[in-house]
């Protein structure tokens, strides 16, 4: 685990650890050990807390809009938040597909579901769950202890942060014990994220100047590698999490005038995607997972840890709420609907809405969840971790 940190803690300092990966290279981090499981709230409706109680200052307690609540429960919840879950979805209820395992990351191809766990070992199941088998060991490497994107797959390939933090390897399911693992190299000291399409894997570094700075990048490879020479995409920005769709690599930046900007994957000029406006605060200061689906890039941040926000894909803009939540966290998108976690110890949730540029209508996928944490999506399910075990819905 994370040393002293306590189990229910330990999500918490993943969350953080990511966004100041690099923080912690040029200026220092500080990294809580107290995750944020009573966020703030503000407006009311479902899923969201009630006007009368947010400020009460204690735990959230879960209460099912659906179902009758009786004077007596009424009473029971008061001075305290009071969170209604929004209708159950038309889907699945959720399955184990591996027990015993802390995932920190997860990813899935058209065949598998890939996680690290804190140690940083590489697993796998078939996407239907691993059944009576033990999960697939793919790599021993010693990884990160934490961040949502050290880790992404495609066509059977996985790509993951390993060697603590300073190395990018390659690998194929179909044969992870022949000692044939790309690294690929020239990508930097300190790797900060890595995401995939079906040909290439795009990863942020940064990398040590002879003069003692550091050459800030998100660089593109082959996905099966090697790459000796990354083709950069676009540099000199502090960069934090990204996505790529529709020929575009969508990314945070963490400067000055913190923006969201996307770039071909070919390379060429970036643009400017959207940027806070000079009253909107800060939430593009401390983005913490990023998705793009249906001409909107949607994102949540530290800033606002109870909202999901979106931007047009077409730029310019400025964030706009998609949602308020009860604690939003990581994103993940099947291009039609949007799903995430809501981070909470004993009572998360995981929760799903329609693309588009606000949720009026969202659902709960499943509900009480201890810390729901990572989170990817198929067409045809979705799925996601908390300490102890993998879950998959299907829809």
């Amino acid at each position: 685990m994370h040393g002293a940190v306590k189990p229910k803690e330990a999500n918490g300092l993943m969350r953080h650890a990511f966004q100041c990966w690099l923080a912690t290279i040029l200026v220092g981090c500080s990294v809580s050990t107290n995750p944020a499981s009573e966020p703030a709230v503000t407006g009311t409706h479902a899923g969201e807390p009630s006007a009368a109680t947010k400020d009460a200052g204690e735990k959230v307690s879960l209460v099912d809009a659906r179902a009758h609540v009786s004077d007596a429960d009424a009473e029971a919840d008061a001075g305290r938040d009071v969170y209604l879950l929004p209708p159950k979805w038309s889907g699945g209820s959720p399955d184990v597909i591996e027990s015993g395992n802390e995932a920190v990351s997860l990813a899935i191809d058209e065949s598998h579901v890939f996680w690290q766990g804190t140690g940083g070992s590489l697993f796998a199941c078939p996407l239907a769950g691993c059944g009576t088998a033990a999960p697939v060991l793919l790599s021993s490497l010693i990884g990160p202890s934490a961040g949502l994107q050290t880790l992404s797959a495609s066509n059977g390939v996985a790509v993951f942060v390993s060697e603590l933090g300073v190395d990018l390897t390659t690998l194929t399911y179909a044969d992870p014990d022949a000692s044939t693992a790309l690294t690929v190299t020239g990508v930097g000291s300190s790797i900060g994220a890595v995401v995939t399409d079906a040909t290439n894997l795009y990863v942020s570094s940064a990398v040590e100047t002879d003069a003692g700075g550091y050459n800030l990048t998100i660089a593109s490879c082959p996905l099966a590698g090697p790459c000796s020479t990354p083709v950069v995409l676009v540099s000199g920005s502090s960069f934090g999490a990204m996505f790529v769709a529709d020929g575009e690599l969508y990314f945070a930046t963490y400067d000055e005038q913190p923006t969201l900007s996307a770039v071909s994957v070919h390379g060429g000029a970036s643009r400017t995607v959207c940027s806070e406006s000079p009253d909107g605060g800060y939430v593009l200061s401390d983005v913490v997972s990023l998705v793009v689906a249906g001409g909107y890039a949607y994102f949540t941040s530290e800033d606002d840890p109870s909202s999901i926000y979106q931007c047009p894909t077409s730029g310019m803009g400025s964030p706009s709420l998609y949602l308020h939540d009860y604690a939003p966290y990581a994103l993940a998108t099947d291009g039609q609907d949007l799903y995430w976690t809501n981070y909470v110890p004993g009572t998360g949730t995981v929760a799903t809405c329609a693309v588009g540029p606000k949720c009026t209508s969202p659902f709960t996928v499943a509900d009480n969840q201890d810390s729901p944490y990572a989170i990817a999506a198929s067409p045809s399910s979705v799925f996601w971790t908390t300490p102890g075990a993998i879950y998959r819905a299907d829809r």
